[in-house]
């Protein structure tokens, strides 16, 4: 689906998890490994799933207006577009 673990903690309404999501950062040294570019802010506020899909989008359109609010106030940006 696309769907990063922001994306599903949204979804299904758990607003405890989303500020635990947001404190991890990943390191760009992983052991002996880099963490792809790809992976890099894999928790950020207005990452885009598959479908553009922001954390704001998928709770705008499941009328989750307590985790609507509580984006917003964290920041989320209103003016991304989806697909």
């Amino acid at each position: 689906y696309g769907d990063a673990p922001i994306h599903t903690a949204t979804r299904y309404g758990h607003l405890d998890i989303i500020p635990l999501l947001l404190s991890i950062e990943l390191k760009r040294d992983f052991g002996a490994r880099e963490v792809p570019d790809h992976l890099q802010g894999i928790y950020h506020l207005n990452l885009q799933n598959a479908n553009g899909d922001t954390p704001l989008h998928i709770a705008s359109a499941l009328d989750r207006k307590a985790i609507v609010k509580k984006i917003l106030l964290w920041g989320a940006d209103q003016s991304i577009p989806n697909r």
